[in-house]
């Protein structure tokens, strides 16, 4: 019993690490493409009391300040940025740094939440494409190919359903073509990154929480309708079991109780629609009903704890 728990604990010590690297290299990329081409101010000419701007070191260091404290301490940014730690602990009091973190976070929230859209997408788009070619209507919402959109006025008049939202999905965006060429399963890219938003703070996370739970919201039925739900509880869940203490951290922080907010809405909306039932059948609904037992009853638990 105690070979079978060093074991596990040795497994898990690894897929903490492998996820702390994935979000330290996609942080430290994204920072080089930020940072490329970017010229330091000179203080010459500015007059005195007037901010300079930041140089190279601090914007690095702001784009890390993300990963702390979840991954990186104050010591472990100023060793990457190049300063003392002092300098960080001064830095880090100084509006004019809080306020770029906060962009910074944010841009990169809306990256990954960028890259979690054209996946979905480009599924959305092999669906249509399997099927009418054009686009097809779900819940009184209309999902067409940006590039059928002249469309729009001969599918909406050939339906009796009322159709009270058009969603029209990019076929010819750059971002879905990069993912396709690069990776072989896209559903697995999400993934990796889903499984990263435990070891950035709420800079990232809440801004993230936000854009996902408006994707929830705004597909109900079809392939979006059950893949955004389904990522909401992979972030809950399998992304953030490494350990219990880990997994009530990232549980009780306010955005991840945004996200399970909207999951579970989204779950109980759609087991009270009976287009729903229709189109994906008993089967499919079960499966979404014993999710949602699940995540109810885990939610208690950890919540209470």
């Amino acid at each position: 019993m105690g070979d079978k728990r060093q074991k596990m604990d040795s497994e898990v010590k690894e897929y903490r690490e492998r996820k702390k690297q994935t979000a330290i290299s996609l942080v430290e990329a994204y920072s080089e493409g930020r940072l490329e081409g970017y010229v330091e101010p000179e203080r010459s000419g500015t007059p005195k009391g007037d901010p300079v701007g930041f140089s190279r070191k601090k914007l690095r260091a702001v784009h890390l300040m993300v990963l702390h404290p979840q991954t990186l301490k104050l010591k472990d940014i100023a060793e990457i940025a190049g300063v003392s730690e002092g300098v960080i602990r001064v830095w880090r009091t100084q509006g004019q740094f809080i306020e770029a973190i906060k962009e910074f976070g944010s841009a990169l929230a809306q990256f990954i939440s960028a890259i979690i859209e054209a996946v979905v997408n480009i599924r959305e788009i092999d669906i249509i494409k399997e099927d009418s070619g054009i686009g097809y209507i779900t819940n009184g919402t209309l999902k067409i190919l940006k590039s059928e959109q002249k469309h729009i006025d001969a599918i909406k008049g050939g339906f009796r359903e009322e159709i009270s939202k058009i969603i029209m999905i990019d076929d010819k965006s750059d971002i879905m073509k990069r993912i396709k060429a690069k990776f072989d399963n896209p559903i697995s890219l999400s993934m990796e990154l889903g499984g990263c938003l435990p070891f950035f703070n709420s800079f990232v996370t809440e801004p993230f929480a936000k854009w996902l739970k408006s994707a929830i919201d705004s597909h109900h039925g079809g392939y979006a309708g059950l893949i955004y739900p389904s990522f909401a509880e992979y972030t809950l869940k399998e992304a953030s079991v490494y350990d219990e203490e880990s997994l009530r951290k990232w549980e009780k922080r306010p955005e991840t109780i945004e996200i399970t907010k909207a999951f579970i809405e989204a779950d109980i909306d759609m087991l009270a629609n009976r287009e729903a039932w229709e189109e994906l059948g008993d089967g499919e609904m079960k499966k979404v009903a014993e999710r949602l037992k699940e995540e109810i009853f885990r939610t208690i638990d950890i919540l209470s704890q």
